[in-house]
């Protein structure tokens, strides 16, 4: 599994960090958007119970 991290430009040129894991051999592609006020990092224990399952996840 790999971890990587990185931005990407939205409207009007803003940079959206993204995170993503990404088993050696994924089954499916799930994508994590949270809501206002929050960040990517309180999705890991969604994470955690993911990646056992060989999900690769994306969060932004």
């Amino acid at each position: 599994m790999k971890h990587i991290e990185g931005k990407f430009k939205g409207v009007k040129d803003l940079n959206i960090y993204y995170q993503a894991w990404i088993p050696n051999t994924p089954k499916a592609v799930i994508q994590l958007v949270h809501g206002g006020f929050e960040h990517s990092g309180r999705y890991q224990n969604v994470v955690n119970e993911l990646i056992p399952e060989s999900f690769a996840i994306y969060a932004n």
